[in-house]
């Protein structure tokens, strides 16, 4: 979403609407359940869980530190299973723990004063109606395009940034790999300067930790690796800068302060 910082930085001065698609893909595309899923007799919670996490995940973290693979299954079941059964129980369960709690407020908290957030999609009659759509269709048909075409073509004929030419010819995966690999490079060193390489050892398994040294020495490496350690490397040179969070006193005695510093690793945070 880094598009966002310029969008709002070219908002009018005086307050304005912004039209925010949240929604518009889980409720009308499913774009974030693998379409693995509905090719399947079974599409329950627990085949999806299935789908999403891998036996990889045990590959890649340390056992004693990390939940296993079938206990995070476990989790998305419970957690999806809260909503009500139906074809679109899986899309209901990402809508409602994923979009509302992740992604709804970030319009909200960086708008100017004054501007407003609408949010179409979440209209309830397109809701209440997007939850009756067999989720197998929705991978034949974009449901909002379709309706924009219908309804507003006008609408539906202004250039989008998904609009992209079917001749175009496929571009070449080196500008993304040569990115991938200055972050990687970047937040490693990061990790390495605040001291933190021998907590990011200690997360991984030691398959994981030999992939990591190959990584650290070999270009070609780093990019068939860099999904497994990407996030870790992130949260470590985050947690490696962190800044006080509050600051609170036992009444008005002096030296009774204590400030806590935010850590997004289990058990790193500190108390000063």
């Amino acid at each position: 979403h880094t598009w966002a910082l310029p969008l709002f930085r070219s908002l009018p001065r005086t307050p304005a609407f912004l039209l925010d698609g949240i929604a518009g893909d889980i409720l009308g595309h499913a774009i974030n359940t693998s379409p693995r899923l509905y090719e399947l007799s079974d599409t329950s919670s627990e085949t999806l869980a299935h789908i999403l996490v891998g036996d990889e995940y045990d590959k890649v973290l340390s056992s004693p530190l990390w939940p296993t693979a079938q206990e995070v299954r476990d989790e998305i079941v419970s957690c999806i299973e809260l909503f009500p059964a139906g074809k679109n129980q899986n899309d209901l369960g990402y809508l409602l723990l994923h979009t509302r709690r992740d992604i709804a407020p970030w319009a909200q908290f960086a708008l100017p004063a004054g501007h407003v957030t609408v949010c179409p999609y979440l209209e309830m009659g397109f809701v209440r109606q997007s939850l009756k759509y067999d989720p197998s269709e929705k991978y034949r048909v974009y449901l909002p395009a379709a309706c924009l075409a219908r309804f507003w073509p006008k609408y539906f004929a202004y250039p989008g940034n998904q609009d992209i030419p079917k001749d175009l010819p496929p571009g070449s995966p080196r500008p993304q790999r040569a990115r991938d690999l200055a972050v990687f490079r970047r937040r490693l060193a990061e990790v390495e300067a605040s001291g933190g390489y021998g907590i990011l050892r200690s997360l991984l398994s030691s398959r994981a930790a030999l992939h990591l040294r190959l990584a650290m020495m070999n270009g070609w490496a780093a990019n068939r690796t860099f999904w497994k350690f990407s996030t870790l490397l992130a949260l470590l040179a985050r947690d490696g800068s962190r800044v006080p969070v509050w600051t609170f006193c036992e009444g008005d005695k002096a030296g009774s302060c204590a400030t806590v510093s935010a850590s997004p690793v289990p058990g790193s945070g500190t108390v000063e």
